[in-house]
């Protein structure tokens, strides 16, 4: 075997190697970036909720969250703050959700997850809850509510 032929050996498996390389270090940050969006969304909830938490101990600051429409403010004072605990856990099943579409939860944890989420959702004040606010979920968290609904019901 002469040198040429060494060199052209040696100069394609540095190419092949190069190329597994990029492949893998583009897979890592694709893998990266999915965390950092599922961590930033996660951070995003957990201050929506500390600032849903104030609602349900106040319920006449809530026009200053926007939300009044979808959980109410007038009538009876438990009944106000059981719609803000409701809002606060379908907030909490949307980021659920969420994290499991992001492959951030594992598939059977979150089938413990869905089923709990179908069980709640058989409670009448939780569906008229999500009734009144599912408009401002993530659309495909409200199809998986509706759609899981639909088998409440039927």
């Amino acid at each position: 075997m002469n040198t040429e032929w060494l060199a052209l050996i040696i100069s394609c498996l540095t190419l092949m190697v190069f190329i597994v390389s990029v492949v893998l270090i583009y897979k890592q940050l694709k893998q990266m970036e999915k965390s950092i969006r599922g961590n930033t969304y996660q951070s995003m909830i957990e201050e929506a909720a500390s600032i849903n938490r104030i609602f349900v101990g106040n319920p006449e600051l809530a026009e200053l969250w926007g939300r009044v429409k979808y959980v109410g403010t007038e009538g009876d004072p438990k009944e106000i703050q059981q719609a803000w605990v409701i809002t606060m856990i379908m907030d909490f099943y949307e980021n659920m959700y969420f994290q499991y579409e992001q492959s951030n939860v594992p598939r059977e944890i979150w089938e413990r997850w869905r089923r709990h989420i179908i069980n709640v959702f058989k409670n009448t004040k939780v569906r008229e809850q999500w009734d009144k606010a599912k408009d401002v979920y993530y659309k495909p968290f409200r199809e998986f509510i509706d759609k899981a609904l639909y088998s409440i019901v039927t």
